[in-house]
């Protein structure tokens, strides 16, 4: 048992874990189904889909149709930055539990 009480296999963290069992948030805007700020797509249909915001003739609408909005960019670049604390603290948490077995072991530093 590790030093949390709890032991995943390795490579596992808590957020893939909570990630199967919310949904997941828009590609585009960074917001969960019902809060996403993205318009529908006039062509195809769908919402937050990331091939609609393509700068070339790439995506799946043929077309480009419309650039993303400072509001989608801003709410993705929020999601980011939630994921990128999440991953520090599951490195520090990383790094305390190695420090505690250095310190076990007795091995000199």
């Amino acid at each position: 048992m590790g030093i949390f009480g709890w032991s995943l296999p390795p490579g596992v963290t808590h957020s893939m874990i909570e990630a199967q069992c919310e949904g997941q948030p828009c590609e585009v805007c960074g917001e969960f189904e019902e809060d996403c700020v993205c318009p529908i797509c006039p062509r195809c249909g769908q919402q937050g889909d990331p091939n609609c915001y393509k700068e070339v003739d790439l995506g799946i609408c043929g077309e480009l149709w419309q650039k993303e909005t400072p509001r989608q960019k801003l709410g993705k670049a929020r999601f980011d930055m939630a994921c990128l604390k999440e991953q520090m603290q599951d490195l520090d948490q990383y790094i305390g539990y190695l420090e505690e077995q250095v310190r076990d072991s007795g091995e000199p530093k």
